[in-house]
């Protein structure tokens, strides 16, 4: 929780020997807001409990190539939300669809119209998810 993960993925193309462009993607969801891509690597800051999954990197240079990582995250419950919002919690666990989370949220009393940042509601967020 809280780190910086970087995924590289190095593709080159085999006739002519130079680096080929390569996408990133998040299997079953979107990549986090917090990761961006560069020279083939991704790289996700600030790793939360919605994060977790299979990242794919992807290339065509004459045929396609994909690899595959799995970003575990460690759920350590006692430091994880004394830094957070409610709203990052809730809206953490509904994005990474974590029933457990958000039943927890719930019977902790966190409101479930709870808004984020950007006064999206919950509702918002787990159909924003959906695939």
């Amino acid at each position: 929780m809280g780190e910086t993960v970087r995924l590289p993925c190095n593709a080159y193309d085999n006739v002519t020997h130079t680096p080929a462009t390569v996408i990133w993607r998040k299997a079953n969801g979107s990549l986090p807001d917090r990761s961006y891509q560069k020279n083939g690597v991704l790289t996700v800051t600030n790793v939360q409990l919605a994060d977790p999954g299979e990242y794919i990197c992807r290339t065509e240079s004459k045929g396609h190539y994909e690899q595959s990582t799995t970003i575990i995250v460690r759920d350590n419950r006692s430091d994880q939300t004394e830094n957070q919002e409610p709203w990052q919690v809730f809206h953490g666990a509904i994005r990474s669809g974590n029933l457990e989370a958000i039943e927890e949220q719930l019977g902790n009393g966190t409101d479930v119209n709870i808004r984020d940042r950007n006064g999206r509601t919950p509702l918002f967020t787990a159909a924003r998810n959906v695939n």
